[in-house]
């Protein structure tokens, strides 16, 4: 719950262009799982993740309705394992 609480709290609501960018010019290792029928915040917003962040692997999850790591925590557990 504090996790949630502080994502939501800290998170860029409208645009996340300038944390990707900041994120993209550290040139460090960087994963994201991505519900892929995420409405508020949909797939397509890959490709400009994709373009700041060149380096970022992104592992899209199906079948997803908000909790991501707990609905298909193998597939999550299994890509973080990988990475």
């Amino acid at each position: 719950m504090r996790s949630a609480l502080f994502t939501h709290r800290y998170s860029p609501v409208l645009d996340y262009t300038d944390g990707w960018k900041k994120l993209g010019d550290l040139n460090k290792p960087t994963m994201y799982i991505w519900r892929k029928q995420y409405v508020s915040f949909p797939i397509t917003n890959k490709n400009k993740l994709s373009k700041l962040i060149p380096h970022a692997q992104v592992v899209s999850i199906e079948d997803v309705a908000n909790w991501v790591n707990i609905e298909q925590a193998e597939e999550v557990n299994n890509a973080i394992v990988s990475f």
